[in-house]
């Protein structure tokens, strides 16, 4: 839809968040995100209390618009597949914030939207702390993440493959989060030896 390689002042003044060209790019995207947001509430969000669409559609451009993500956008593709993985992270945030198990099939909308590449977010410094937790995990955290994270697999599936129940599952899916927070943490202290 809208190819920033095309211009490379337009690139330029975008990453430097100039409010015009911000605008441009809301304008060619803004239904693109709002259909989005809406046909994930339709599907997620039948229970509870239903947020404001409008409200997630900002929330979605005030992500995709801030620094670190203009100028994590290299402008050499379309920018939808970026703005459309900022997007479904939003909505799986909200949907998690709201108690709701996610299927990993058909979260996306935006055609070629998928997870951004290890450079896109995560410098090599970060991801070889992460890797170095990783490798140090007990057995029963090691399988909870090799079912959930890397095999992408729900709940459900997992509790059955490791013969566990669900509240088990999240518990050990909150040491494996706090675990590396805590990891990370340590890294970043001692100036990330």
């Amino acid at each position: 839809m809208f190819k920033f390689s095309e211009s490379s002042d337009f690139l330029r003044r975008f990453k430097a968040g100039e409010r015009p060209f911000l605008e441009k790019v809301y304008v060619a995207y803004v239904d693109e995100v709002e259909a989005y947001v809406r046909r994930f509430l339709a599907i997620y969000g039948r229970h509870g209390a239903r947020p404001d669409v409008g409200d997630l559609v900002q929330e979605a451009f005030l992500r995709a618009f801030a620094e670190k993500a203009r100028h994590a956008f290299d402008g050499q593709r379309d920018y939808g597949p970026f703005l459309g993985a900022l997007t479904r992270n939003l909505m799986v945030d909200w949907a998690r914030r709201s108690g709701k198990e996610l299927p990993t099939e058909d979260l996306d909308r935006f055609p070629h939207a998928g997870p951004p590449s290890e450079r896109e977010w995560a410098d090599p410094e970060t991801m070889a702390a992460v890797n170095g937790y990783l490798g140090e995990l007990p057995a029963p955290l090691r399988e909870v993440h090799e079912f959930r994270y890397v095999q992408c697999r729900s709940q459900d599936e997992t509790c059955s493959a490791l013969a566990i129940s669900r509240q088990t599952l999240r518990t050990r899916e909150k040491h494996l989060r706090d675990g590396l927070r805590r990891h990370l943490k340590r890294k970043q202290m001692r100036g990330g030896s």
